[in-house]
């Protein structure tokens, strides 16, 4: 892989692994490697600046020529497996628990509506059990009223389940998950070590990105069908212990 002297390509194939910089303390531990699609990296951009000549003879010839840095390196990343703290850059979100124990519940008071769905107090019940009776303790057959158990909403179907304090009886699920607080403006320092195989030598290499400070840049069409597909972007950022805002290097094993 980039041979001193004899000229070939370059084919690479890489699995990351990333970590997640506390302060300006480096990651001690790493998640495991999630499918990059793209990990684009871009130098530091740079403006030409020419002295030119004004003289007679050679009016607009180029006396010299430098380059002043402009813009950052920078990243530009799709993937498409996450883990928590990946995905919740991508939705820009802030994650919590979601746990919640079982339990009955009886009577509750409801306001029922012909053809609308109206909330219960709470979502994902259990799929059996639910009940509804009119103010008077009259049963109103299931025939007559439809339930969404993940939403927890009733929809009376049939005028003699529409009424002022209907009430509902059912079980709550007891459910555990992560709730994602999406919509936010959340960036995240990320370290990156990939392991990269040039297919036409067959030789491997290390290729660290060493701080990156991300943020998500693609929406999310949630009902278009396939899988999430995750764009990250951001400016590389050269750490006190090091000397380059990444590292590739390529190593014949002796």
């Amino acid at each position: 892989m980039f041979d001193t002297k004899a000229v070939a390509p370059v084919y690479l194939e890489c699995r990351f692994k990333a970590g997640i910089w506390s302060g300006d303390v480096e990651p001690t531990n790493f998640y495991d490697p999630v499918n990059f699609t793209k990990l684009d990296i871009t130098p530091i951009t740079q403006d030409k600046i020419e002295l030119k000549s004004n003289m007679l003879g050679s009016m607009g010839e180029a006396l010299d020529t430098q380059y002043k840095a402009k813009d950052s390196a920078a990243l530009s990343a799709e993937l498409d497996t996450f883990n928590e703290t990946l995905a919740a850059i991508v939705l820009g979100a802030d994650v919590a628990a979601l746990s919640r124990a079982g339990g009955s519940v009886t009577d509750e008071a409801v306001t029922t509506l012909l053809d609308l769905w109206v909330p219960l107090a709470n979502k994902y019940l259990a799929s059996t059990g639910f009940s509804l009776k009119t103010s008077g303790d009259g049963a109103v057959s299931a025939t007559k009223y439809e339930v969404d158990t993940v939403l927890g909403m009733v929809k009376a179907i049939h005028a003699d389940a529409v009424g002022t304090g209907m009430k509902a009886s059912y079980t709550k699920a007891a459910v555990a998950g992560r709730t994602y607080a999406a919509g936010k403006a959340k960036t995240t320092y990320l370290q990156l070590r990939g392991v990269a195989l040039d297919k036409k030598s067959n030789q491997y290499g290390s290729l660290q990105i060493h701080k990156v400070s991300v943020m998500s840049d693609q929406s999310w069409d949630v009902v278009a069908g396939g899988h999430l597909k995750g764009s990250l972007k951001g400016t590389l950022i050269t750490p006190t212990a090091y000397s380059s805002p990444w590292t590739f290097e390529p190593y014949t094993a002796s």
